[in-house]
């Protein structure tokens, strides 16, 4: 029993093993989100995002990347005539700088800051909804392996633009948004 307890510790001590970020290792990943919520002018928005990204560690702390996704709302309504469902597809561009500000074996935090633009399009044609934003998203990682890192991005605080044709005005707005709407997780690869 104490042979196979060591050979236990001494494998998950292995598998956890993680060397510090060098600067030039490159990274790829992404992450998926998914939220459903109640709305005053739609019953219910069912949201679902995919957010492939590659990145670029310039230093222990410091590194960049990009990441372009896409996007899929559903939103049901209720009228006169009764419920109907309007869906929405889109993509999402995000540049973006990040900066590890804490790191102690195999988790670090980290806050990733950018500009976002994204395009949302009615499959029927009538709507469109342009979002332009500019913050900082708080994450944190799990180092798996020492090319394997669960992330989880949380949040979203900054400014942000809506231009909507369903909108009769652009809406500006500034967040310090936490709900699960603004959650990520994800998966990256070092190499």
């Amino acid at each position: 029993m104490k042979k196979l307890l060591f050979i236990a510790i001494l494998l998950f001590s292995i598998c956890f093993t993680m060397k510090a970020q060098e600067a030039g290792q490159k990274w790829i990943g992404g992450g998926i989100s998914f939220s459903t919520d109640k709305q005053r002018h739609a019953d219910r928005a069912n949201n679902f995002t995919f957010i492939p990204e590659i990145g670029y560690q310039l230093s222990e702390r410091w590194g960049i990347g990009v990441s372009l996704g896409y996007k899929h709302q559903e939103h049901i309504s209720r009228d006169i005539s009764g419920p109907y469902k309007t869906i929405y597809n889109g993509f999402e561009v995000n540049p973006f700088a990040r900066y590890t500000f804490f790191k102690k074996d195999i988790i670090s935090l980290f806050a990733d800051g950018g500009v976002g633009y994204s395009h949302l399009k009615a499959t029927d044609g009538y709507y469109s909804d342009y979002r332009l934003s500019v913050g900082i998203r708080p994450g944190i990682a799990l180092d798996i392996s020492e090319n394997i890192r669960f992330t989880s991005k949380i949040g979203f605080f900054g400014y942000q633009n809506i231009n909507s044709d369903s909108y009769a005005d652009k809406i500006d707005s500034f967040k310090f948004d936490l709900n699960m709407s603004q959650v990520l997780f994800g998966v990256n690869v070092i190499f």
